[in-house]
């Protein structure tokens, strides 16, 4: 007659099952790095980058040069770290990263596209 483990170290040694495994789902490392450090690399540079032009401490020609370095860094890195949070299941800081690229690029665009058709006063030229 066999006996059945009914200790719970005895159930483990049996069954090849570590102390940290007991009472958890799994403890797969997870499958993304923490995406907010780099959308907020981004958003920094970002919102510095274009503080500098709307403060004049470079010239308002340089705007459309700015508005192409975040549109070429800031929002693909907002992209990734949003994308990395979705894969995290990280909701709320994957849809803000997402919403926040989207804004990055609406500001980029139009940015450059009010530098191209020569308007230099601070109103919106669309």
């Amino acid at each position: 007659m066999t006996h059945a483990p009914t200790d719970t170290h005895e159930v483990m040694r049996t069954s090849g099952v570590s102390a940290n495994q007991v009472g958890s789902r799994s403890l797969a490392p997870p499958r993304a790095a923490e995406p907010l450090p780099l959308g907020f690399l981004g958003l920094a540079l970002a919102s510095f980058a274009f503080a500098t032009v709307q403060l004049d401490w470079i010239g308002t020609a340089q705007g459309s040069t700015v508005a192409l370095c975040v549109l070429f860094f800031t929002v693909p890195v907002q992209l990734l770290a949003s994308i990395a949070g979705f894969v995290r299941a990280e909701l709320a800081p994957a849809t803000g990263m997402g919403v926040l690229a989207g804004t990055w690029a609406a500001v980029s665009l139009v940015t450059i596209r009010c530098s191209r058709s020569g308007s230099r006063s601070h109103r919106p030229c669309v």
